[in-house]
């Protein structure tokens, strides 16, 4: 037969289960006040250690400052590209008579300034917009050859500058006697320096 509680001893058991299971109620209240759920995930921070915390911590410091030294030596590889392109575009302008040698130094730094860095100055002109280095290539690149008459030597006058007479060269390499006469005929023609038409030859 089955044995009966007394109601004494019944009602001390349901105190006994309230007491160890909160309510509903007081679990949203916790949640109210702190804005965090009471569930495991305290329990989870609570088991990871003081030193797995620091070493997680240490890492994510390293992993961001390999980031950004990655992220700057690509910048200056970029910019040291630039540079390189920049001369190799002044030198061009140089050899085809449209920029004076001593402007060509300002050229590059003018290149380098307005195109380095992660946004390019851009030139506006109307509604449409373009980067101002690709505008001040295209302007040299168009423009006239340049008129040096401090050093240009004109049709009438190039036969008398550049006059070099053959039989110096008789000894000489062929290959540069064969660029001394492509410079020079190529100097009567356009009008150019030696000097210039040299440049274009090579």
């Amino acid at each position: 037969a089955e044995k009966v509680l007394p109601e004494w001893q019944l009602n001390n058991l349901r105190e006994e289960a309230y007491r160890d299971t909160p309510s509903q109620d007081a679990a949203g209240a916790q949640f109210s006040e702190t804005g965090q759920v009471p569930s495991s995930a305290s329990n989870e921070e609570s088991s990871m250690t003081k030193e797995e915390i620091e070493a997680l911590q240490e890492e994510n410091r390293r992993l961001k400052q390999q980031a950004a030294d990655r992220d700057a030596r690509d910048a200056q590889a970029r910019q040291e590209q630039l540079h390189k392109d920049n001369v190799a575009f002044a030198e061009k302008l140089v050899a085809e008579g449209r920029l004076a040698p001593r402007a060509s130094s300002v050229v590059v730094a003018l290149l380098d300034a307005v195109a380095g860095g992660d946004k390019p100055v851009e030139f506006a002109e109307g509604e449409s917009r373009t980067p101002l280095a690709t505008a001040f290539r295209s302007l040299l690149s168009d423009g006239e050859p340049v008129m040096n008459f401090a050093e240009q030597a004109t049709k009438e006058r190039v036969g008398d500058t550049v006059k070099v007479d053959v039989a110096e060269f008789a000894e000489a390499d062929p290959e540069r006697l064969a660029l001394h006469q492509k410079a020079v005929a190529l100097s009567k023609k356009e009008g150019i320096s030696y000097e210039a038409a040299v440049a274009r030859c090579l």
